[in-house]
């Protein structure tokens, strides 16, 4: 592969630049995981209390085990539920029992519940609220640093470290399909089928990971092929160019930098990547 006109590209990028906005959200988000269950009292539960209930339930009359359960959280005025459930328990008090009657969805996901009616004993054991803390310097302080002026600075930088190399990664990107726009070439198919394989493979593996079986995942992954071998001809096609471009301009990666990068992706992509840079042809490529 010979490349040409790859010099003067120019593209544009998002600016890195972290906003008021962002890093508001972000101390949001760090209250919100922070947020401690309190006990109501002297009230009926309302919108945006939590109840955790016992429920023994009947399906069209008749007791149906799959209905009854203990310690189930109800999220008043989230929608979770089955419709008409939430709102039977508003008012509800701790050691309250309520007689909840809903019909299951049409489109419920088990077909044998579907648009079926069901009556439920709901016991109230806990009545709670969630309560976030203040942002002050004694939540800084809980979350383990000095005062909130240093957790801002430190939330200020990770939102900095993030907005920077997501805008690396579109000026790369952009960068690289110019490239590509720039020199049309052939892609041995030996290459894309060898790509497509180890692709296939890694997504089969990862599908039994999560709890797949085998003969499932590989028919999940059959079905995808075609849109694979597009991934994976675009894949091959943006690494030669790339190699030809290093090599036109003698560019070397010693080993502790590479090294480094490769620890990098680990700590991004979880260790299961180890084994796979463990292999010297993923290491070059």
């Amino acid at each position: 592969v010979t490349l040409t006109q790859w010099e003067g590209i120019s593209v544009s990028a998002p600016s890195a630049t972290v906003s008021e906005a962002a890093i508001a959200a972000e101390l949001d988000k760090l209250l919100d995981r922070h947020k401690e269950r309190v006990p109501v009292e002297g009230r009926g539960a309302a919108e945006g209390d939590i109840l955790i209930v016992d429920t023994v339930g009947s399906l069209e009359g008749e007791p149906e085990p799959r209905l009854t359960t203990q310690g189930l959280e109800v999220p008043l005025g989230s929608g979770d539920l089955i419709p008409g459930f939430e709102e039977q328990l508003l008012g509800a008090t701790a050691e309250d029992t309520r007689t909840v009657q809903v019909t299951f969805p049409d489109d419920y996901h088990a077909e044998d519940l579907a648009g079926k009616a069901a009556a439920f004993e709901v016991i109230v054991q806990q009545h709670v609220h969630e309560e976030r803390p203040a942002l002050d310097d004694d939540f800084a302080t809980d979350a383990g640093f000095d005062s909130l002026d240093a957790l801002r600075a430190d939330v200020t930088e990770r939102l900095g470290k993030s907005a920077g190399a997501d805008r690396d990664r579109t000026i790369e990107e952009k960068l690289i399909a110019v490239l590509l726009e720039r020199n049309a070439f052939k892609v041995p198919q030996a290459l894309v089928r060898n790509h497509l394989n180890q692709s296939a493979n890694r997504m089969v593996q990862l599908m039994m990971m999560q709890g797949m079986d085998q003969q499932t995942a590989i028919k999940l992954v059959e079905g995808n092929l075609q849109s694979m071998t597009g991934s994976s001809e675009k894949a091959v096609r943006r690494y030669l160019a790339l190699d030809a471009l290093a090599t036109a301009q003698k560019l070397t990666v010693d080993d502790a930098t590479l090294d480094a990068e490769i620890v990098r992706r680990i700590q991004e992509g979880g260790e299961g990547l180890a084994d796979h840079f463990a292999k010297e042809e993923n290491r070059s490529g």
